[in-house]
């Protein structure tokens, strides 16, 4: 066990735990979401669509270096697909945005921006399954890396 001579020490010791601690969870959480998309592909084939998979892009973690990391799906992507519009009946070819996709996928919210998205096949909830792991995940490599004092 470490001894420290004084608080700045200490502190110091700390905020390299800390600092490890935050690395190793933002590569786990990484894997975390990954994981979770891929399971929501791997839960059923769709027969009516044929599936790019984007959404396995979507996951990004952000270092913010000693202040942890940011994990989140990239919604900024503009999705090419043709949507059905329940007020007029018609089709249109407005492209939704990945927000849309998330929200379809994870929700199965089929209203979005640009009007009715036709449900896909997939196991719904993998965001917050993925938070869940992450909370674990960080408060896992806290407890492992820092030592008791």
């Amino acid at each position: 066990m470490p001894t420290f001579r004084n608080l700045d020490q200490l502190r110091r010791s700390v905020q390299q735990d800390l600092n490890r601690a935050m690395r190793l969870s933002r590569r786990d959480s990484k894997q975390a979401m990954d994981k979770a998309i891929e399971e929501y592909y791997n839960a059923a084939e769709p027969l009516v669509y044929e599936r790019t998979y984007k959404l396995a892009s979507t996951p990004m973690v952000v270092d913010y270096g000693a202040n942890g990391f940011k994990a989140y799906l990239n919604d900024e992507y503009r999705y090419p697909h043709i949507t059905y519009n329940l007020d007029y009946g018609s089709s249109t070819s407005k492209d939704p945005t990945m927000h849309d996709v998330l929200d379809l996928t994870n929700y199965d919210m089929r209203n979005s921006s640009v009007g009715y998205l036709h449900p896909t096949v997939g196991k719904q909830g993998y965001w917050e399954r993925a938070v869940e792991e992450m909370e674990d995940i960080v408060d896992r490599q806290i407890r492992n890396s820092l030592p008791v004092i």
